[in-house]
């Protein structure tokens, strides 16, 4: 991490990659994070499960916010 950080409203996709240690933050916290941002996608990759998903159209505010379309 250099320690740039650019504003929400210019990320079109957050891409993470799930690891045993980052398994609940991953779909929750960062999950609501990103969606109360607005961040258009969010694309969590779990190699431990062999599983990726696409989550898309954000709403709602604060801890409340999550994605509508989940793919």
């Amino acid at each position: 991490h250099d320690g740039l950080a650019l504003p929400a409203s210019v990320v079109e996709l957050v891409v993470e990659v799930v690891s045993r240690t980052s398994i609940d933050r991953d779909y929750g916290v960062k999950r609501s994070l990103y969606a109360a941002a607005k961040i258009p996608a969010y694309l969590i990759i779990d190699p431990m499960a062999a599983r990726c998903l696409l989550l898309t159209e954000p709403s709602g505010e604060g801890d409340k916010a999550d994605y509508e379309v989940e793919r």
